[in-house]
């Protein structure tokens, strides 16, 4: 719940991407000013670091809300994190397209673990296969 999204398009283009930035620096860093750094290179290593590990997390927390085998899931709970989880997918990607290092990187590494999946340099890359594949969806 610490990412902020904005479907308004008039608020969104204000905002997008620096509040993202420092929403992904607050959970990736613990603080919100790390990505504003002055040096672009640091910055573009330390977005790539950051997209690739929490919005596949955010995206994979919000499925398994959804299908954790309660009972008692209420259908509007559901359509709830179903909305949820297009709205993060969708913004997941302009943020990825916005970064053009972002989107190679992201898009190596998914190429280098289907090219060799039980490789141990690509073991290490992804938490979990879900963790992945959320990932192969952005690019």
């Amino acid at each position: 719940n610490r990412l902020s999204f904005y479907i308004d398009e008039t608020h969104g283009s204000r905002v997008f991407p620096r509040n993202i930035e420092s929403q992904l620096s607050l959970l990736m860093y613990r603080d919100t000013r790390l990505l504003q750094v002055q040096n672009e290179a640091k910055k573009k290593d330390m977005m790539v670091e950051a997209i690739r590990k929490c919005i596949p997390r955010i995206l994979r927390a919000v499925v398994m809300e959804v299908v954790k085998g309660r009972d008692s899931a209420h259908k509007s709970r559901i359509d709830h994190a179903l909305r949820t989880y297009l709205l993060i997918h969708q913004v997941s990607i302009k943020l990825v397209l916005h970064y053009e290092v972002v989107f190679k990187a992201l898009s190596s590494l998914v190429l280098l673990w289907i090219s060799n999946p039980f490789a141990p340099s690509n073991l290490n890359k992804w938490e979990s296969l879900e963790e992945l594949l959320i990932a192969a969806s952005l690019v």
